[in-house]
């Protein structure tokens, strides 16, 4: 969310977080809620408290206390999304295949253009006589 936010501190520092943590805002609020109270909570729970801070700014006790441990913590360069539950998982057998699979299907259609234009130059300069497109010289 890249919404223009009055001169409220608390709440830029919510989406500095998110930023940080390359989350959204409303899981920040998820994870600040865990952080606080020590167990994870329904979205139906959170939902009244980010509908504030969406609408008037209103920011938690408990968001801002987590969104300034996370500010403090990259300051200090020991920031780890991971540590907060968001590492990114593991490439799957499947997403490996079809990477290996995209990369060696560009690296043919590559491979064929290299080869059409390094086998075609009279063709290209008899091309270039009966010129139907521009730029035509």
């Amino acid at each position: 969310m890249h919404r223009h936010r009055p001169d409220n501190p608390d709440a830029q520092d919510v989406v500095t977080v998110a930023a940080l943590l390359d989350t959204n805002e409303f899981r920040v609020f998820g994870l600040a809620y865990q952080r606080w109270f020590g167990r994870h909570s329904d979205d139906a729970f959170i939902e009244p408290y980010f509908v504030s801070y969406m609408f008037q700014y209103a920011v938690p006790f408990w968001v801002r206390y987590f969104t300034r441990e996370v500010i403090t913590r990259d300051r200090a360069g020991t920031l780890r999304a991971g540590d907060y539950g968001l590492a990114q998982p593991p490439a799957s057998p499947r997403m490996l295949r079809r990477g290996r699979n995209y990369a060696i299907l560009l690296l043919a259609i590559c491979m064929l253009l290299l080869l059409l234009v390094s086998h075609s130059p009279e063709e290209l300069l008899e091309a270039a006589k009966n010129c139907y497109f521009p730029p035509c010289y």
